[in-house]
């Protein structure tokens, strides 16, 4: 054979992207002859003794949804709905290997979506969460739902409404901070505040704005409400942590995280509500308002 076997497996397959087409190798899903295990540039190969069935269940599989899940639904509508998603459970999947995002629920709860995201591993999510960070997320169960969703948030017509917990005491009770934000060149995993032509950015710069109000005091450790109109990724997390009120839990972003005496799973950080226009959407919030309140 002359062909490479992720080329191949390309055409066999052509719903999976490049990198899909590698994790499928490199997870074992794709065999040579008597099970020999193959890499992407391999051309040793004899498409007649290929076993690709571990593939192909592994695709039904992930098409089907994980039924196992359950997330509360907030609101329902024929064309969306709006969930509570909990910290920890990603907004939509990066790799072949994921099976628990909220895109896998979709698909078990709605099976019919599966006709509007044909993709192998779906985004269903117009807007997105971090794996930490709890709180309101709509769900598109139509293609045309999506891209209408995407259109408001791209013309900053939502304003998107946070709760945190934040390490500090603050001498005032209300910030505004406007910057723009990318990512940060020393650590992809970061984004940091920036003006074009700094080096250690990577564009695109893109406007950031986050107004933030006390709502609460502890012993080294504040509530702090905040309202976006901008959706930045990180962004609430990252202004935090540049007024020098780092979340709690955030690894990320604390410098003094591995000396604190509190660790929390995941950084402490909830989506209240989502608002629009004609529409306002909210997750309660009575739970994490009082976690830490009066707590050492």
């Amino acid at each position: 054979m002359n062909s490479r076997i992720d080329k191949y497996l390309q055409t066999q397959f052509p719903k999976l992207t490049r990198r899909q087409i590698e994790e499928a190798l490199e997870g074992g899903l794709v065999q040579g002859a008597g099970g020999k295990r193959l890499s992407k540039g391999d051309r040793s190969f004899d498409p007649a003794e290929l076993n690709v069935n571990p593939l192909r269940q592994h695709l039904l599989k992930i098409a089907a949804g994980n039924p196992a899940m359950a997330l509360t639904q907030v609101e329902e509508y024929p064309q969306f709905c709006v969930v509570d998603k909990p910290a920890g459970v990603p907004s939509h999947p990066l790799s072949l290997f994921d099976f628990e995002t909220v895109s896998h629920w979709a698909l078990a709860k709605f099976p019919e979506i599966r006709a509007e995201f044909p993709e192998c591993q779906p985004t269903v999510t117009p807007h997105r969460l971090d794996t930490g960070t709890s709180g309101v997320l709509v769900v598109a169960k139509t293609q045309k739902t999506f891209a209408e969703w995407r259109e408001l948030f791209a013309a900053k017509e939502i304003t998107k409404k946070y709760l945190a917990w934040c390490w500090g005491n603050p001498a005032q009770d209300e910030f505004e901070v406007s910057n723009r934000l990318a990512h940060d060149n020393a650590d992809a995993r970061k984004m940091r505040g920036g003006e074009e032509g700094d080096r250690g950015l990577r564009p695109p710069f893109l406007p950031a704005h986050s107004s933030l109000r006390v709502l609460a005091r502890a012993e080294g450790k504040f509530l702090v409400g905040v309202e976006c109109s901008s959706g930045v990724t990180h962004q609430v997390r990252v202004h935090c942590a540049e007024l020098g009120f780092p979340l709690l839990g955030d690894s990320l972003y604390d410098p003094e995280f591995a000396n604190r005496a509190l660790k929390p799973p995941a950084h402490e950080l909830r989506a209240l509500s989502i608002a629009g226009p004609g529409f306002s959407f909210a997750v309660p919030d009575t739970e994490f308002r009082k976690k830490y309140a009066g707590n050492p």
